[in-house]
This record gives C-alpha cells, structure tokens and sequence, in this order.
C-alpha cells in the first residue's frame, strides 16, 4: 500500500530535483506544477524524517483527493466538507495555491463562515498564496491545505513535513567558527552535496574526505548523515576552526567524533582512511575578481584541480564518488564578452578515470561574479597501462 506525496522545491529547482533523484531513484518522480515533484511512498514513510534528511526540499505535501471542481463555489464547498469531518471543534488553517496564479484567487472568508455555519470555530493564518512560511509551521498548529493545479485538474493535499529552518539557521550562523573567505558555502547546499555523492546508500560507517575543508561545512552536514570525515585544509586556522565546529555539532546533536581534520594541500593529501566518497567545494579564487583577472585566475585554477584529480587516483577505490564545484565566471555580472569555465578540463578528466554522472547543475547568487557549477563524478580505476 503507497500513498501520493507531493515535494515543493527550493529555489534552485534542479539542483534540488537531482538531490531527490540521487537519494530516492526508485521513486518515478513526475513535474505536476511549478516547484513540485510528486512521488508514491510506502505506508511506513515518515515525512519529517525524510526532509530532515534533505537540503532543498522545502515542504512535503499528502495527498488526500482530487477535487471535482468547474468554479470557486463548488472548490469551496469541497474544503467545507473536508474541513467539517474534522474531529477538532476548533481548528487553526492557511491555505496555499500552487500553479493557479492564472486563476482568481480563493476567497477565504467565503470559507470561514461556510465552516463556521457548520459547527466549526476556525482560525485563518494569512500568508502568500503560495502558503504559509517555515517559520508559522513549524511554531504553530496549522492545518495547512494545498491547492495544486495540474494539467489534469486540481488536487487538494495537506502540508505534512516543513524545512526545519531554526536547525539550519544554526548551523549556519551559531557554529563557533566563522570565515567569510572560507565559508561561503550554505549548509543546505553543502547537504545536497552530500546526497548526490551517497545516494541511497547507507552511509553509517563510510568515509567522506573534503581535501578543502574551510570552516567545515561539507564534514558537518556529512558528520550529521553519520559519515566518517576525514579533512584537510593548506591553512591552519582553517584546520583548527573545523574541527571546532565539528566538536561543537557533535555536541548539540549527541554524535559521535567520528572526524580527523589534517593541515595538508590537497594536491599531496593522503587519508588515513580509504574514503568512498569526497565533496570539496575547492578554492575557487577571489569571489570578485576584476575582468582581466579571470583568464589568469582560471588557468591557475586549472593547474591546481589537475593535481588534485591526480593525488587522488593514489587513494580513491573504484566507482568512488566525486561531487565537487567549479568555478564560473558569469559574463553577465564580470563585463567579459563570454562565460569563463574550466569544461576543457572537465572532458579531460575522463582520462583519468573520473566519468562525469551527470550535466553541471549551475548555483549562484544574483549578482555573483563567479559562479559555482557543480559535478558528480564517479571513479573507474584505470590499471597502470592505462595510466
């Protein structure tokens, strides 16, 4: 026995889309309306439980019916009758609609003395059309119902699952050490990384390497999956600030210290662990470079992810996991005439034995001068001939 769930995305749909396609690749996931994937899951699935598991999920949505519906009165008379069955006397709700921005839109109050001529003492909680934010969710009881158009009509699910944005916002801004040089990199986006390199894998146990780890923010969402991390960083301060931040998660969240971090360049880097999987987002050079400066930049940046690839061949077993960002300069917001990337480097690396999983999901802030596209790789050891 399945049930219908609906999963509303993030900003960067494909980036989330690619997350929820490496962690659960059995489901036959479907676009039904801008920002959702819908999904069968088995009866024993735990909604909060999974988006706890995941970076760019922002909501999970039940399904409960598809709603026979040709104008707003009849669409309100089927959420009074939905909403009447309720056992609760007194009920708290917000509604959202999603994909029916072409449509007028649902006129609440309308709804409110329909439920009340029921019997049913309601509470409306306002919020943008498209629902209520994480915040109302998570700190207050609200049933909130979701209207979906489709292509095939219009569905009516409940909110069931919400982002635990107080959890991720302090990871982000409460971990003891911080470096704006270093740790740009957003702990959602980290965790997405993370999933894209272990799939539905279980990763209790496994090692995963960042030969760049910075303030620490790949180990820390990795740590939290339950991963063994191994880190290295040129920079002291670096090495020595990770690991108190991950000595301070492992703190908050009863885990255990399950990490090593080292001082090493990454080109010379060797585990003491044999890691099944590396995430890194790499140095990447100055965040705002000038015009003329980018050419230089990247092809230092070049030479230097070269080394990398080629150190870790030294360690890496086969059909290891890669998922790491590269730099991309936006002609949009650099004044260059075109877009800078390192994709010659990129074909070359299949050379090397890393085949490139998928297309580069592109991740950026408005604005940036560099862009961040991020690869999955997956290793194929080559024999020394081959080398």
């Amino acid at each position: 026995m399945s049930s219908r769930y609906y999963f509303q995305l993030g900003s960067n749909f494909e980036l989330s889309r690619s997350e929820l396609a490496s962690v659960y690749p059995e489901i036959g996931w479907q676009l039904v309306a801008p920002g959702i994937l819908t999904g069968h899951f088995h009866q024993d699935f735990s909604p909060q439980t999974i988006i706890d598991q995941l970076g760019g999920t922002i909501k999970i949505f039940k399904h409960l019916q598809k709603l026979d519906i040709t104008n707003e009165d009849q669409l309100r008379d089927q959420l009074t009758k939905y909403l009447s069955n309720l056992e609760a006397p007194k009920i708290t709700i917000g509604l959202a609609e999603i994909g029916r921005d072409h449509l007028p839109k649902m006129e609440v109050s309308s709804l409110k003395k329909d439920l009340e001529l029921a019997g049913k003492k309601v509470r409306y909680v306002a919020g943008s059309r498209h629902g209520l934010s994480a915040a109302v969710l998570l700190h207050k009881e609200v049933i909130e119902l979701v209207l979906i158009q489709t292509q095939d009509g219009c569905y009516l699910a409940q909110t069931v699952a919400v982002q635990n944005i107080d959890h991720w916002s302090k990871k982000d801004r409460g971990k003891p050490y911080a470096n704006r040089k270093k740790g740009l990199l957003p702990p959602k986006v980290a965790r997405i990384m993370v999933n894209l390199a272990v799939g539905n894998a279980d990763s209790a146990g496994q090692v995963l390497c960042d030969p760049f780890c910075g303030t620490g923010t790949i180990l820390m969402e990795a740590l939290e999956k339950s991963l063994t991390v191994i880190g290295a960083d040129n920079d002291q301060a670096a090495v020595d600030g990770t690991t108190t931040n991950l000595n301070w998660l492992a703190t908050e969240m009863n885990l255990p210290l399950n990490f090593m971090i080292t001082n090493a360049d990454a080109t010379q880097f060797q585990p003491s662990q044999q890691p099944a999987f590396i995430v890194t987002e790499p140095f990447l050079g100055r965040p705002k470079p000038k015009a003329d400066q980018i050419p230089n930049i990247f092809k230092g940046l070049s030479k230097l992810y070269l080394g990398c690839f080629k150190n870790w061949r030294k360690f890496l077993p086969n059909h290891a996991k890669v998922v790491m960002v590269f730099p991309r300069a936006l002609a949009s917001s650099s004044g260059l005439k075109k877009d800078y990337t390192l994709h010659k480097l990129i074909d070359n690396l299949s050379k090397l034995g890393y085949i490139t999983q998928s297309e580069p999901i592109l991740y950026h802030r408005p604005g940036a001068v560099i862009a961040r596209e991020i690869y999955i790789f997956e290793y194929h050891f080559l024999n020394i001939s081959e080398k």
